[in-house]
């Protein structure tokens, strides 16, 4: 009698322990969930920020930093002269690389 009694009473521990479980998971999950959905957020909010810096620009300003600009979307924020000048710049820059490329492999020969 005694130990079908124990027995019950450690299942029902044991049953207990695993709904504490799952409901621990569960609101892992949930709150997982919430920063997921904040991250998603404060990077739509950086992004909105960014484009609308873009956009206040003058479009005069040639010296932007390295990564500002992350593709021609980008630069259709700006007017034609300074996606002309922009991609005059690109294609000087890689040229300049290239060049020096070149001469460092004439080095090593």
């Amino acid at each position: 009698m005694k130990q079908l009694e124990h027995k019950r009473a450690v299942e029902g521990l044991i049953e207990d322990r695993r709904k504490q479980f799952e409901s621990e998971k569960a609101s892992e999950m949930a709150e997982m969930d919430q920063e997921k959905q904040r991250q998603a957020l404060r990077q739509q909010i950086i992004e909105e920020e960014r484009q609308k810096l873009l956009k206040s620009t003058p479009s005069c300003s040639c010296f932007m930093p390295k990564g500002v600009l992350r593709d021609n979307k980008d630069l259709s924020l700006f007017d034609d002269e300074f996606r002309r000048t922009s991609s005059l710049v690109k294609l000087i820059s890689l040229t300049k690389r290239l060049v020096k490329s070149v001469s460092l492999l004439n080095l090593n020969v």
